[in-house]
């Protein structure tokens, strides 16, 4: 049985290399131009709008990822202030205050007052030179693990995996989308160049029967037959013409040129690549369902999860009472203030407060509970989804695969009955009738291993993309 499977393989691989070769010499003698798949895909991917379009998202992370950067900026500021009544200055106030927020939490501070005037609030009251200062502000309760600025730094780091792999899902859809014109074009291709052959075979058996109508060895009526045996076929011949030429069409709507520059497929343009049917291998299967395992959809659910517990982790720290520490040196500013620094002088100041009932602060803990669950819940459907997809698409492959075996073989069987049928017709033992059915059973056979060959191909797709590996950068 194996023995006989090889010869069967054998027999439809060089049915396709002599269907190939005919539709190259077929070719060849116009100006004729190939457009392979990989170099097709190639272009897609690289200059089309909306493959630059999901290139687009990583500068967009990039600029969430500066501004929660910009919550760390250093930030200096300034404010001046004066009362003067009936020419008494009553007060002066100059302030100039940095602060550098740190990723551990602490701020660090350092400035210059200076103020003077008669009517002062005398604890705001400096040296003549005003009066330097430099120290840290520390929580120590809520904030002394995470606070906004920390969160958001990590939300950040979040949003660019994230979007790296919405643009892996996006360039995935457009490859898939862009695989199917391709085959597609290269199916009505294999149908327009099936109906060319069928109609030069019919031709010649019109010319036939009108030599032997002469020699009047057939009835003048099997003229009017084989004549409109070729004009039903060339009528089915303009309708694939038609939908070969809107199925470049399509393909064209894919081309674009590195300045963005939409493109339209030459004249004479044909889809080269040779329709192979291939067995889906257990190996590639295996390597399928691995990859699922890391599929960019899931791996957008793991995100979401991890942002929910950054969530989290910040609504539990603000359930903390807040506890702030400042400790500042300060130093006369008409002095040399490094000099001047003594632990003698400084300020200090605590600050603590809490609600009372953290009732916002327990709701808002409550809400991200419930969507970690929902989002798991989603992630396991999505998963199961995306297998049911992969098995799907590997179920057609490899019923697709078997019946073109068959169908093959049945292509041969019946150009056999056709050559066998023209034999006898020319024998005399035969009718036009006969012939014309064997040429439409002949014609059907190789359309539908044509399409049988397209639905090879889009199954391959359907599964490399079911994965979510069709595009991986």
């Amino acid at each position: 049985m194996n023995q006989s499977f090889t010869k069967l393989k054998y027999y439809i691989t060089t049915l396709l290399i002599v269907t190939w070769s005919m539709h190259v010499s077929t070719q060849s003698t116009q100006d004729s131009v190939g457009l392979y798949f990989d170099q097709y895909m190639h272009m897609v991917s690289n200059y089309h709008p909306l493959s630059k379009n999901a290139d687009l998202l990583q500068d967009q992370a990039d600029a969430f990822m500066l501004g929660a950067k910009g919550g760390f900026d250093p930030k200096i500021s300034s404010t001046y202030g004066q009362k003067l009544f009936k020419e008494d200055p009553y007060y002066r106030v100059w302030e100039v205050d940095l602060n550098v927020p740190t990723k551990l939490g602490v701020e660090v501070n350092a400035g210059y007052d200076r103020t003077s005037g008669i009517n002062l609030n005398p604890q705001s009251l400096d040296p003549e030179g005003g009066l330097f200062y430099a120290g840290i502000s520390v929580p120590l309760g809520r904030g002394l693990l995470i606070d906004s600025r920390r969160a958001q730094l990590k939300r950040a780091e979040i949003f660019q995996r994230s979007n790296e792999l919405e643009r892996i899902l996006l360039k995935n859809d457009l490859m898939y989308d862009a695989g199917k014109a391709y085959w597609e074009w290269r199916k009505f291709y294999e149908i327009t160049n099936s109906y060319r052959v069928v109609i030069s075979f019919a031709e010649e058996q019109l010319r036939t029967v009108k030599e032997l109508v002469v020699q009047g060895d057939r009835p003048s009526i099997d003229t009017i037959e084989a004549t409109i045996q070729v004009q039903q076929l060339n009528l089915l011949y303009n309708q694939a013409k038609l939908e070969y030429a809107n199925a470049a069409l399509y393909v064209s709507s894919f081309l674009w040129d590195e300045e963005g520059v939409a493109m339209l497929l030459a004249d004479g343009a044909f889809p080269s690549e040779l329709l192979i049917a291939e067995s889906p291998a257990l190996l590639m299967m295996s390597d399928l369902k691995k990859s699922a395992l890391n599929h960019p959809k899931i791996r957008l659910y793991d995100l979401m999860t991890e942002q929910l517990e950054i969530d989290e982790r910040l609504s539990k720290e603000n359930m903390k009472p807040e506890a702030e520490v400042k400790f500042n040196f300060i130093a006369d500013g008409g002095k040399n203030p490094i000099n001047a620094v003594a632990v003698d002088n400084h300020t200090f100041g605590l600050k603590f407060g809490m609600p009372l009932f953290f009732r916002k602060e327990r709701a808002k803990l409550q809400e991200i509970f419930i969507k970690k669950d929902q989002t798991m819940l989603k992630q396991e459907s999505v998963r199961m989804n995306i297998d049911a997809k992969i098995n799907q698409a590997i179920n057609e492959w490899q019923t697709s695969y078997e019946q073109f075996l068959i169908s093959s073989a049945a292509q041969g069987n019946y150009k056999i009955l056709l050559d066998g049928e023209t034999t006898l017709f020319q024998l005399g033992e035969s009718s036009l009738f006969v012939i014309n059915s064997r040429q439409q059973s002949y014609l059907k056979i190789i359309i539908k291993n044509a399409e049988l060959l397209y639905k090879i191909k889009i199954a391959e797709l359907k599964a490399l993309y079911s994965a979510g590996v069709l595009w991986q950068s």
